[in-house]
Order: structure tokens, then sequence, then C-alpha cells
């Protein structure tokens, strides 16, 4: 994973948005992990009832801050990336099926970079290539967005599961960036 530098003042716009689907399974998650899921959703601003359906908008802002809250909640600093490497990509919905139903991971990587948009709002998603590797760039743009460190980790997980499915479950990445420092092993 490769991290973009630029930052966008959304200061003017509405919320930004991510499907429902990205949070599937969240509820079962924290539970396991030990949390108290009313507690977590209630500071983070998202009522269970918003993850019905998968189609459904969430504010990012709220999103990020539900693991957050549920890494500080549980004491699992790590929570993000331990809920996306359990995170299978048919549980992403149409962009999921979209990688995982591309002929090619070629044809994948390129349905994640143009669907990625209608899926989760003012966040960058490219693929770069430079001497000769092929890096993934993930990454919020929206500056009101502080906290964001569980999502970054999470979708770092999400993202290897479909690079898993299509490439088979030994494939693991050369090399990962993250803005954030490196994250405690647990």
């Amino acid at each position: 994973m490769h991290q973009s530098s630029q930052a966008v003042d959304a200061t003017f716009q509405g919320p930004t948005k991510v499907l429902a689907a990205a949070a599937t399974g969240t509820v079962s998650f924290f539970e396991k992990s030990g949390g108290d899921v009313d507690r977590i959703f209630g500071r983070a601003g998202v009522s269970t009832d918003d993850l019905e359906n998968p189609l459904a908008e969430l504010n990012l802002k709220s999103y990020c801050a539900l693991f957050e809250e549920a890494a500080r909640q549980t004491g699992n600093d790590n929570i993000g990336l331990r809920f996306g490497h359990g995170f299978q990509p048919r549980q992403l919905g149409v962009l999921g099926y979209s990688a995982i139903s591309a002929p090619t991971i070629a044809a994948a990587l390129r349905n994640l970079e143009r669907f990625f948009p209608a899926h989760q709002g003012l966040t960058s998603f490219r693929l770069i290539q430079e001497s000769g590797i092929l890096w993934l760039s993930y990454r919020i743009i929206d500056s009101r967005i502080e906290q964001r460190r569980q999502d970054a980790e999470l979708s770092l997980g999400m993202f290897c599961n479909i690079f898993k499915t299509a490439l088979g479950g030994d494939w693991a990445p050369l090399e990962v960036r993250f803005e954030h420092p490196r994250p405690a092993r647990s």
C-alpha cells in the first residue's frame, strides 16, 4: 500500500459517505472482542439500524469513529486490522463482487479503482506503477476526518482479502506503508 499526501478541505460539502456494506459484521465482531456495542455505536453516532441495508450510506467520519471507539473500549489497538483481516470480499457488495468476478487481477484492480468512488466519498484510491511494482494507494482525503488509523488498517485487510481470493491464500504484499506509526503487535 502506498499513501498519497493530498488532502481536501471539505468544509462546504456535506458529510462524506461510505456504504453500510463496509460495516457488515461489526456488531458481532465488537461483541466477540469484548466491546459494549450500544456504547461503541452511541459514542460514534451510528445506529445499528443503519447497518440493515448494505446500500445505505453512513457518515464516513462516524464510521471511522466507530472503529476508533471500539479500539479504545476493547483495548485492542489493532481492532481495525483484525476486522479487515476477517472481512470477505463478498461482504462489500457490488464493489467486492466486481473485483472477485473479474477475469484477471488487473481487471479486478481496474474495477476497484473505477467503482470505489461509488462506495466511499472523498477518498483517494489509485493504482500507481513504479519501477515494475504496482502500488495500491488508499487514503481518506476529507480533512475533517482526523482519526483514521483503524480505517486505514481495516481497509488494508479488506483489500488483501480481495487479492488472496484472486491469487490464493499464500499471497502477501511486498510492502505496506501507512501515514500513522507502526501498529503494536498483538
